[in-house]
């Protein structure tokens, strides 16, 4: 018992510090991304401590380059393409860049609109978002919508309003650019954060979409809702499954995409507007999914649908 008790202390302390240890992990980038002002020499030198220059050495070279080394390298929002690449004696990367990588790149042809999900699982979306390929994002407010959202601290550089641009520099801008090192594309989406549904739908309807879809749960045959706005009961439209809504349109066309949150649009107010604007409800079935979850899922079929 003795002997026990006088090994303990050396116990807890390994369990500390295992405990303490951060876990390991890697996420290996697909093309190692410039700006605009980088890619304009045509050699350019990463300090040995920049976070690309550690992620080659360390994670896709694993120490040295192997002969001939060749790097997937592009330009957001601009061209991608293979370059050689070396080290120098300082553990510096240095990259022997193609002409071209400014040209502007194809942009997606799928729109997003979303009420705006908790901070924490937003993080997690846009990414994801940035990887599947979307043009322009309208973050905006829905009768479920918590308001304290809107106070999200990596939200603060963008303008209240329903006009998509380019992220401004942070933490937004941050995470759309690891989905597309995730994914090797070089658009980024264009934001906008527009306080209620109605502006964004009002700047997505200048748009020519082939296909207006709004992601809601099949009610079924005469599901009624209260109007608020009228006091009557109102019929809520049913939701069809995408290879219904999809009969006939436009393939090489430009679509859009309207997300609710976790509760959904409201009914029928919400759903209403965006039958006004075009949109057909869609379902992916009978399961009751989270924002993020359905928002992949649509958006992956979406995506396949375009490029058929």
């Amino acid at each position: 018992m003795r002997r026990l008790l006088m090994l303990l202390p050396a116990a807890l302390s390994l369990v500390a510090k295992r405990v303490a240890r951060r876990p390991l992990t890697r996420r290996y980038l697909n093309r190692l991304f410039l700006t605009a002002e980088e890619a304009k020499a045509p050699q350019l030198t990463l300090d040995a401590a920049d976070r690309r220059a550690e992620h080659v050495k360390k994670i896709i070279w694993r120490g040295a380059p192997p002969p001939n080394a060749t790097l997937r390298v592009g330009v957001l929002d601009g061209g991608a393409a293979d370059c050689a690449a070396s080290l120098d004696a300082q553990g510096r990367l240095r990259l022997e860049l193609p002409e071209g990588l400014a040209t502007p790149s194809t942009r997606p042809r799928l729109d997003v609109i979303l009420a705006l999900p908790a901070p924490l699982r937003l993080k997690r979306i846009l990414p994801q978002l940035t990887s599947l390929g979307v043009d322009n994002l309208w973050l905006c407010g829905a009768a479920r919508t918590e308001r304290s959202y809107f106070g999200a601290k990596f939200l603060e550089g963008l303008k209240r309003d329903s006009v998509p641009r380019a992220a401004p520099a942070g933490k937004l801008r941050d995470l759309l650019v690891e989905g597309a090192e995730q994914s090797g594309d070089s658009a980024l989406p264009r934001v906008a954060l527009a306080g209620s549904l109605r502006p964004a739908l009002r700047a997505a309807a200048e748009n020519d979409y082939a296909l207006r879809l709004a992601a809601h749960p099949d009610r079924g045959e005469g599901f009624e809702a209260l109007d608020d706005a009228t006091g009557a009961m109102t019929e809520v439209p049913r939701a069809r499954r995408l290879r219904e809504l999809v009969e006939g349109a436009d393939a090489g066309g430009r679509a859009v995409l309207a997300i609710g949150p976790d509760r959904g649009w409201e009914e029928p107010e919400e759903l209403l507007a965006l039958r006004r604007h075009g949109f057909d409800l869609v379902t992916l079935g009978p399961r009751t999914l989270r924002t993020d979850v359905a928002l992949v899922g649509l958006v992956a079929l979406v995506q396949d649908w375009l490029d058929s």
